[in-house]
């Protein structure tokens, strides 16, 4: 029903969303330099969602969904209440995923995780050289990432869990040997490696020579069509994104954007708060009208103009290494 009203252009959904994406947090112990929390330019006021409030705002989505991903533009894992989001989506036969810096990665993080029923676990190496991780991590530590990789996998094992732990890596300027990242996720004992590129969204919308500095230098790795002009090298002309008809953001405020690329909550498109939950923002005035609008929308906006997703099809290398004996294998796609 979902995939009848996108095809059919129709400004509501019949039915809910595929997946979600829920944002625990929107603090960060990083300084990345092309995210808005870490550039400290973000519009949004700080805010840790509890999980009575994921609850609330859940409502009846929580018998549709087939997934929700816990990030989008702060730690999840500065969130203590994360265990228990994920346990009661876990109950419900949803599937999870967690995307972290890995710099919190302690044990009892990890045991809470695994015991909740956590499907996917993502840590963002970005590069196996120590000397640049830095770089982009600002203030992080790759040793200490590492460490907790390592104990991530000793812990699923111990605990039997059938969580994939994922090591994810970046393209970025001075780090482009996939075959190296390969070979150090799989020495941590990540059950899969994922490479994605690097790319400048639309929370700098000028990029100076430092933001430019971080992109590949092979041709082939970079994202957007020239320093010039910085739209996804990829484009499908005139159709229609999918992501407002199929998945959902709910970000730690209480606010629903159309998805992570509007870095700084530009698109109200409702909020789940005072009881109101994501069904009432779903098919809301400001969701039919931006679904009415799509078209002119990806055509104008920066977030839309950059937007990596069509990319990933052509330049990102994705999956790269697979464990065989990897569980909760339907969430390698």
């Amino acid at each position: 029903m979902v995939d009848m009203s996108y095809r059919l252009n129709l400004p509501f959904v019949v039915g809910g969303p595929v997946s979600l994406m829920v944002e625990p947090s929107s603090a960060c112990n990083l300084r990345c330099p092309l995210c808005p929390t870490g550039l400290g330019i973000t519009r949004r006021e700080r805010h840790t969602l509890s999980a009575a409030e994921f609850e609330r705002a859940l409502g009846w989505f929580r018998h549709t969904l087939a997934v929700i991903t816990f990030w989008n533009y702060g730690e999840p894992l500065l969130n203590r209440e994360l265990p228990a989001m994920v346990a009661l989506a876990a109950r419900r036969g949803i599937r999870t995923r967690v995307s972290t810096n890995g710099h919190f990665l302690e044990q009892a993080t990890i045991d809470a995780l695994l015991a909740a029923g956590l499907s996917q676990l993502i840590v963002s190496l970005d590069t196996p050289d120590a000397e640049l991780y830095p770089r982009y991590r600002v203030r992080g530590k790759l040793e200490r990432v590492e460490r907790n990789f390592r104990l991530a996998v000793e812990r699923k094992h111990a605990l039997g869990s059938d969580a994939q732990v994922v090591a994810q890596y970046m393209l970025m300027q001075g780090s482009e040997d996939v075959d190296a990242m390969i070979a150090h996720g799989a020495g941590l004992g990540a059950d899969l490696v994922i490479v994605k590129t690097i790319g400048i969204g639309s929370a700098v919308p000028e990029p100076g020579n430092s933001a430019w500095a971080l992109m590949p230098d092979n041709e082939r790795h970079r994202r957007h069509v020239s320093r010039d002009d910085l739209r996804a090298r990829v484009q499908l002309e005139d159709a229609r994104c999918t992501y407002v008809w199929r998945n959902m953001v709910l970000n730690s405020d209480g606010g629903c954007v159309p998805c992570c690329r509007d870095q700084n909550a530009e698109h109200d498109l409702g909020r789940a708060e005072g009881g109101r939950t994501l069904a009432a923002v779903w098919n809301g005035p400001a969701y039919r009208r931006f679904r009415r609008l799509i078209r002119e929308t990806q055509r104008d906006a920066v977030m839309c103009q950059r937007c990596p997703q069509l990319v990933h099809r052509d330049i990102d290398p994705g999956a790269v290494f697979v464990r065989a004996e990897a569980g909760a294998g339907e969430l390698v796609a």
